[in-house]
C-alpha cells in the first residue's frame, strides 16, 4: 500500500514536471506559469522534503537498507531541504535555486541509472561490493505501474527540483 502511494507522488511530480516543461516555452503568461514562478521556492522545498521522508521511511520504518547509489543520491536531495528551507525563511536570492540545478543535476544521472540497472537487473560496476549495510543495488525491492522503483521516485523529484529551480531564477 505504502510503494502505491509513494508510486502516486512520482507519478503527480512526473506529470507536474511536463506541465511544468510545456508551460515555461509558451510564450503566452499562464496562471500555472505565474503559480510556479511565484512558489518556486516553496514548491522546491515541499519536493525535496517529500523525497526526503519518502527515504527515510523506505530506510528506517521500512527496513529497505540504502545502497550505495541510494546514499548518493541522498547526498544530493538533503541538502536541498537545509537549503531550501534556509532560503524561505531568511529570504532569499535567485542564486540558491543555482545551488540546486548543482545538485539535482548528479542525482538525476545516478537516480536515472540506478533505475535502469534495477530494471534490467545488471550493473557493470558491483556497488554492493563497497555498501556498508550489503545492499545491492540492482535487487528490485519496489515496482509500481510497470516502471516505478525507488530510484525513479528520486529521479522523479530531482526532475522537478530542476525545472522548478528554472522557474526561480526566471524574470
Amino acid at each position: 500500500m505504502i510503494h502505491t502511494i509513494f508510486a502516486i507522488g512520482a507519478l503527480i511530480a512526473q506529470i507536474a514536471t511536463i506541465v511544468l516543461i510545456i508551460e515555461y516555452f509558451r510564450k503566452k503568461e499562464s496562471n500555472i506559469k505565474t503559480f510556479a514562478k511565484n512558489r518556486a521556492l516553496l514548491l522546491s522545498f515541499t519536493a525535496s522534503f517529500l523525497a526526503m521522508i519518502g527515504s527515510l521511511i523506505y530506510s528506517e520504518i521500512i527496513g529497505f537498507p540504502p545502497c550505495t547509489l541510494c546514499w548518493y543520491q541522498r547526498i544530493l536531495m538533503y541538502p536541498t531541504v537545509i537549503l531550501t528551507l534556509v532560503a524561505f525563511t531568511k529570504g532569499f536570492s535567485k542564486e540558491i535555486f543555482y545551488y540546486i540545478r548543482a545538485l539535482s543535476y548528479p542525482g538525476a544521472v545516478i537516480a536515472l541509472y540506478h533505475s535502469i540497472i534495477k530494471m534490467t537487473g545488471s550493473s557493470p560496476f558491483p556497488c554492493s561490493a563497497f555498501s556498508v549495510s550489503g545492499a545491492d543495488c540492482v535487487k528490485q525491492l519496489v515496482i509500481e505501474f510497470g516502471y516505478i522503483n525507488i530510484p525513479m521516485m528520486a529521479f522523479s523529484f530531482f526532475i522537478l527540483l530542476i525545472i522548478l529551480s528554472y522557474y526561480g531564477t526566471k524574470k
